[in-house]
C-alpha cells in the first residue's frame, strides 16, 4: 500500500501547487532546504532502520538489499524533506506529545546536510480522519499536520523500495518470441535472404509449431504483439528463496515465455493460477512471484 502512494504523489503535489497558485491554500513551511543539500536520509520506524547515501546522481543503501531498488522513491522522500508544508498548525506548544503518537515517535526522519548541520522530524499517529499524519521537527515545538502520502514513505519498509518490473523488452527491436502453453509457439524476425519466399511481406516467421518455417499474417501478428504487456509489474514476491518450487506449480512448469529484443531478454516460467494471479519465476532462478492474471492473456493466443 504505501508503494501506491510513491505513484501518486506527483499527481497530488501538482493539484496542491495549482491550488496554492490560485490562493485557495495556506503555505505553512516546515522545511525549505536548498536543492542538492541533503547529504544522507536515515528512516527508523517500525520496519527498520535504514540509511540512504547520495553518491553523484544515485544513492547508497543501507543495509544492501538482495533486490533492485527504485532509486526515483529515495527522491521522491528527499524532495518531501526539503520542502516540507504542513496542511495545519495543531498546537504551537504542545504540553504533551502522546496524544499525537509523538512520544516516541512513530517514525524518525534524519536528513544530514552539506553544512554539517542536521533535519530531525518526528511522525506521529494518523489524524482521527485517516488523511494525514501529526509531525513535528526537532528544535520547533510547533506540532503540524501533514498529508498522508507524504508522510507514509517515511513509514515505509525497504521492500516498498523494491523494482517490481521485470526487464523490459522493446517491442520495436522484438527479435524472438516464444510460448509454450497448450502448444508451442514461435516466432523469429525473418531472415530477409532465406525467408524472403515465405514471409515476403511480414516482418517475422513462425518456427513452431509447424515442421517447416511460415511466413505470418501481418494484421493477425500486430494484433497479438499488441496483446503482449512487454513491461511486466510484479504484484508480490511471495518466496526470496524458494526451496520447493513444487507448491507454487513451479518444478517442471508446462507454461513459459521469451521475448527477445535487440539487447535484452526475458525468459518467465509460469506455475498455478490464484485469485486472479499466477505464481511465476525467471528461468535464471531468483524468488517466485505472482504476475495478474489479465497480463498473461496473451498466452491463451490460438
Amino acid at each position: 500500500l504505501i508503494l501506491s502512494f510513491f505513484l501518486i504523489t506527483a499527481r497530488i503535489k501538482k493539484k496542491v501547487e495549482l491550488e496554492r497558485e490560485e490562493g485557495k491554500t495556506e503555505v505553512i513551511k516546515i522545511t525549505d532546504i536548498a536543492e542538492g543539500s541533503v547529504k544522507s536520509i536515515t528512516l527508523k520506524n517500525p520496519n527498520g532502520r535504514f540509511v540512504f547515501t547520495k553518491e553523484g546522481d544515485s544513492w547508497q543503501v543501507d543495509p544492501d538489499p538482495p533486490f533492485d531498488i527504485i532509486y526515483t522513491n529515495i527522491d521522491t522522500i528527499e524532495r518531501a524533506i526539503r520542502s516540507m508544508t504542513a496542511v495545519r498548525v495543531v498546537e504551537e506548544s504542545a504540553d504533551s506529545l502522546g496524544p499525537y503518537g509523538l512520544s516516541p515517535s512513530l517514525g524518525t526522519v534524519t536528513a544530514d546536510l552539506e553544512d554539517g548541520t542536521q533535519i530531525v522530524l518526528y511522525i506521529g499517529s494518523m489524524t482521527p480522519a485517516k488523511s494525514a499524519y501529526y509531525v513535528q521537527k526537532k528544535g520547533d515545538n510547533h506540532v503540524y499536520t501533514i498529508r498522508s502520502y507524504t508522510a507514509e514513505p517515511f513509514l515505509a519498509s525497504l521492500n516498498d523500495f523494491r523494482q517490481m518490473r521485470l526487464t523490459h523488452i522493446d517491442k520495436e527491436t522484438l527479435k524472438y518470441l516464444r510460448i509454450v502453453s497448450d502448444r508451442t509457439m514461435e516466432f523469429v524476425l525473418k531472415d530477409k535472404e532465406k525467408d524472403i519466399l515465405i514471409a515476403l511481406f511480414s516482418s517475422y516467421v513462425m518456427k513452431q509449431p509447424w515442421t517447416n518455417r511460415r511466413g505470418t499474417d501481418t494484421e493477425k501478428f500486430s494484433a497479438f504483439i499488441e496483446s503482449i504487456p512487454f513491461t511486466f509489474t510484479v504484484s508480490e514476491f511471495i518466496d526470496e528463496d524458494p526451496e520447493d518450487l513444487s507448491i507454487y506449480g513451479l518444478e517442471n512448469p508446462e507454461k513459459e515465455f521469451v521475448l527477445r529484443d535487440a539487447e535484452r531478454e526475458l525468459h518467465v516460467l509460469l506455475g498455478y493460477a490464484k485469485e486472479g494471479y499466477v505464481f511465476a519465476r525467471e528461468n535464471s532462478g531468483g524468488p517466485v512471484f505472482t504476475l495478474p492474471s489479465r497480463d498473461l492473456k496473451f498466452m491463451n493466443h490460438k
